[in-house]
């Protein structure tokens, strides 16, 4: 059975606190392609976004430590190159 990929509209969320505590929220809101999808393949919505809402919490469960570790790379490296021109004139 071949897969075929249909969008929905969604907001992305990024935020951390000052304790560093990285929040990641996505909201999802379907396109009228993607009903016409589930419509002609006789899917209910709730079933489409159960779905969607495994799928993207098994990504995020993924990604989301890779992400973090790509910002503590960065805000290291970018202490790093303070550390380096105190002093510097």
């Amino acid at each position: 059975m071949a897969i075929e990929r249909r969008n929905t509209k969604q907001l992305k969320q990024l935020s951390a606190d000052k304790s560093c505590e990285y929040t990641n929220s996505v909201v999802a809101h379907p396109t009228s392609e993607f009903m016409d999808f589930i419509a002609k393949h006789n899917i209910r919505f709730e079933d489409a976004a159960a779905q969607r809402q495994h799928d993207g919490g098994d990504h995020n469960r993924r990604e989301t430590p890779l992400f973090a570790a790509s910002l503590e790379r960065m805000a290291l490296g970018h202490a790093h190159r303070e550390r380096r021109n105190v002093g510097a004139a």
